[in-house]
């Protein structure tokens, strides 16, 4: 009897572990998303270039606030890695190698329309990109927005 409410806890406390919170307030609400994970992203003639190595939450102008225990290293820090997340059009604050940064702290501020937030499991190669908008990641987050295709392109 005790090994099936072992197995029926275990994968609770799997999600409670790898789980993170929003890198903006409310941490625990859901936020507008303008940009998913690998999104074809075009050059300025229109040809295809990257794919989206994030997403992008909808705010602007507000506090960016640590999801997840961080630790910072400097290397990351100067390209606006913390820890295992990266910030694009922020405006970082200042931290010192192997600063712990908790969550719920403020790390600096959107400058932007949008945050480009991006989770990695190493920051050695730009490929490496975690879906943020997985199951075990960003908490809670829905998507009630019905698909809509406007086009389809086929590249080689």
């Amino acid at each position: 009897m005790r090994t099936k409410h072992l197995i029926i806890f275990l994968p609770l406390v799997v999600v409670a572990l790898y789980a993170y919170r929003w890198p903006v307030k409310p941490q625990d609400k859901a936020h507008g998303i303008n940009a998913t994970l690998g999104e074809m992203r075009v050059d300025t003639l229109g040809n295809p270039d990257h794919f989206h190595a994030g997403v992008d939450i909808a705010e602007s102008g507000d506090s960016i606030y640590c999801p997840d225990t961080s630790i910072v290293d400097t290397t990351e820090w100067k390209s606006n890695w913390i820890g295992r997340f990266r910030y694009i059009h922020a405006s970082l604050d200042t931290f010192l190698q192997g600063d712990t940064i908790l969550p719920g702290c403020v790390i600096g501020y959107i400058t932007g329309t949008h945050l480009h937030f991006r989770e990695s499991s190493t920051r050695l190669s730009p490929h490496d990109a975690l879906n943020p908008l997985d199951s075990l990641a960003l908490t809670p987050y829905y998507d009630s927005t019905n698909p809509h295709i406007d086009s389809v392109k086929f590249y080689r």
